[in-house]
């Protein structure tokens, strides 16, 4: 598909927008495919930057990876402009806080990332596949803004300080 347009395209399948020529020649077919897998749209998540708290899971599912002490996961796409907007943040904070890892996880083209990442979606009990998602500990966010900003700040400072994993009731 080759698309020549003057103004930005936006382009509305079910829950999701696509905006942008790269966005809709990359996603759609993704999108059509869960639609014809699932019989239904993807689902979309209103809350943004809000701390999520994973739920007891009963099927012994294997979390390993997810939760652990001192690791922020990132889960991002390429072509998406707020996950690329989260980068300068995430370099500040693994450069002030050392004892911070932070994982980054492409899931739009890596099989094997995408199979993490819906593993931290069944994890924090999670429907929403938009990116970016990160999730540090107990604690999960999705979207980049502001809020966004100051938490990831406030958590990684408080493990610096105190060796412990916040928690959600730290917001």
């Amino acid at each position: 598909m080759d698309l020549d347009l003057l103004t930005t395209p936006i382009l509305f399948i079910g829950n999701n927008a696509y905006q942008g020529k790269y966005a809709i020649e990359h996603f759609v077919e993704q999108e059509l495919h869960y639609l014809l897998d699932r019989g239904e749209f993807r689902p979309f998540d209103r809350a943004t930057a809000r701390p999520i708290t994973p739920k007891e899971t009963s099927n012994g599912a294997d979390f390993s990876g997810l939760g652990e002490e001192g690791k922020l996961l990132f889960f991002w796409g390429i072509g998406c402009s707020r996950c690329a907007a989260a980068e300068p943040l995430l370099d500040e904070l693994e450069r002030r806080y050392p004892e911070l890892r932070v994982e980054r996880y492409e899931v739009l083209e890596s099989t094997e990332h995408h199979d993490f990442f819906r593993k931290a979606l069944e994890y924090y009990k999670v429907d929403s596949t938009s990116i970016p998602q990160f999730y540090f500990g107990q604690i999960r966010w999705l979207g980049v803004d502001d809020t966004l900003a100051r938490q990831l700040e406030q958590a990684a400072a408080s493990y610096a300080a105190t060796g412990e994993m916040p928690d959600e009731e730290m917001f």
